[in-house]
C-alpha cells in the first residue's frame, strides 16, 4: 500500500465547513489528487495531508494536485 492510500481514509473523512461535503481522493502510487467543492477546503485538505505525512516522518517528494 502506498503512502497516498494510507492517508486517503483520513482525508476523505474531512468535511467542508462551508458546504458540508467530503473531498474525493484519487490515488496512484505515492501520488494523489484532492478534489474538493471549493478552494478554501482544498487548501485545508492539503494542509491536513502535509501534517499527516509529517507525523509519519515521510521525507519523500509527493505530488499534490
Amino acid at each position: 500500500m502506498g503512502l497516498a492510500e494510507t492517508i486517503k481514509p483520513n482525508l476523505e473523512a474531512l468535511l467542508c465547513p462551508v458546504h458540508d461535503i467530503h473531498p474525493a481522493i484519487e490515488t496512484w502510487g505515492d501520488e494523489f489528487e484532492i478534489i474538493c467543492c471549493c478552494e478554501l477546503f482544498h487548501k485545508q485538505c492539503l494542509e491536513e495531508a502535509e501534517h499527516m505525512l509529517a507525523d509519519m516522518d515521510v521525507t519523500l517528494n509527493l505530488n499534490f494536485v
